[in-house]
């Protein structure tokens, strides 16, 4: 309990210093706000907010929310939040940001609730059995490097693809009873985005 408030405090804070930079950043009126068209496979909705800092320099705030049910896995039911916060610089010579092709440089937090229903004893005069679950909660902080494109067509729609390495470090919160997956390491992600610019 004591770690999810903790996670919530660093929630907020970490969001609130993202838009803090944003609202600075701000010398132009170019701003993206983008959903993910890829996470949804993995039942998770993904947004972001970019805005544009310089002519090569822009900064993402990313969000996403899991709620999946996976009846064929270990773990019954996954659901958590996370936030990124990603500086992008655009390595284009003849596009300006917030188009071209560009190198990300994230910081990541990812809190993931994890439920799994054990069907153990039978009782023969009831004809059911007695159902325990096992709930775990883990937060995993990490960063990444991304590489990508991303284009504004007719001055409104947006279009981004990216992908790159990510590393992560968890704080393991399962009971004893529960055998977590372990996060931490190195990984990689991918995506692909639309979006309006404004």
């Amino acid at each position: 309990m004591k770690s999810t408030i903790k996670f919530k405090i660093v929630f907020c804070l970490f969001l609130c210093l993202g838009f803090g930079f944003s609202v600075l950043a701000q010398t132009t009126k170019k701003n993206l706000l983008k959903i993910d068209l890829i996470s949804p496979l993995a039942k998770t909705l993904s947004i972001a907010y970019e805005t544009k800092m310089s002519d090569k320099a822009g900064l993402q705030i990313g969000l996403n929310y899991t709620n999946a049910n996976n009846g064929n896995s270990n773990y019954n039911k996954i659901s958590g939040i996370g936030a990124m916060l990603e500086y992008r610089l655009y390595l284009s010579k003849k596009k300006v940001c917030p188009e071209g092709f560009f190198m990300g440089f994230s910081l990541r937090m990812q809190q993931l609730s994890y439920e799994r229903a054990d069907y153990g004893y039978y009782n023969p005069q009831t004809m059911t059995y007695t159902t325990s679950y096992d709930k775990s909660s883990n937060i995993f902080v990490g960063s990444g490097i991304s590489f990508g494109g991303q284009w504004i067509f007719k001055d409104v729609i947006n279009l981004s693809v990216f992908g790159g390495p990510t590393y992560y470090l968890g704080a393991d919160n399962a009971p004893s009873t529960l055998i977590m997956t372990n996060g931490n390491g190195y990984g990689f992600t991918v995506g692909a985005m639309v979006g309006v610019a404004f």
